[in-house]
């Protein structure tokens, strides 16, 4: 019983730190020069319910996830929900065929998802004539980019698993905190 409300609790958790990073990111960090180092934070979370969740739990995380994100910017619409559910599911396939989930693999991963995201920002700015802006957007925030996604994943991925082990995976919430063990 504990078990159920303990995943309930993981659930509406990380909804709400999708809605905290949602915040962050679309107020704190479009400012100059903080937009230089802007984190794409959902995109390491979606990396990490790849690794972690199945398709079904881990989708709709992603499907909410995005309709926050996309509620807080001014991109085009579903913008972010082809994104973070692209990411999520190249992370699942990844995980489970190919890639062996660990540090160096998630930092990988993480940065050549951030790549693929700029460049379809390059594609999609060519595609309403902005391409010359797109090219000079690209090149200042690419490197600055790929370097805060690559420190910050580890950081992400200890703080995801600390509130997985407390709420999700307590494999000692049914013995432990069983109401009906003292009598």
């Amino acid at each position: 019983m504990y078990r159920n409300i303990l995943r309930k609790v993981n659930f509406g958790l990380y909804l709400l730190i999708a809605l905290a990073i949602a915040t962050v990111q679309s107020t704190i960090f479009g400012y100059f020069p903080l937009n230089y180092v802007q984190p794409d934070t959902l995109l390491i979370l979606a990396v990490y319910l790849g690794f972690k969740r199945d398709i079904l739990e881990g989708g709709l995380y992603m499907i909410l996830a995005s309709m926050v994100m996309e509620a807080h910017s001014s991109v085009g619409k579903n913008f972010f929900l082809t994104t973070y559910m692209y990411a999520f599911l190249v992370a699942k396939v990844l995980s489970r065929t190919v890639v062996v989930p660990d540090f160096f693999s998630s930092i990988g991963i993480v940065a050549a998802l951030t790549l693929l995201k700029r460049l379809g920002l390059l594609a999609l700015l060519g595609l309403e004539g902005h391409a010359a802006n797109g090219v000079t957007h690209f090149l200042v925030y690419l490197v600055p980019g790929l370097l805060v996604q690559a420190a910050l994943t580890p950081l992400c991925f200890s703080w995801f698993s600390r509130i997985d082990l407390r709420t999700y995976k307590d494999e000692h919430a049914e013995d432990e905190y069983d109401i009906n063990k003292g009598f």
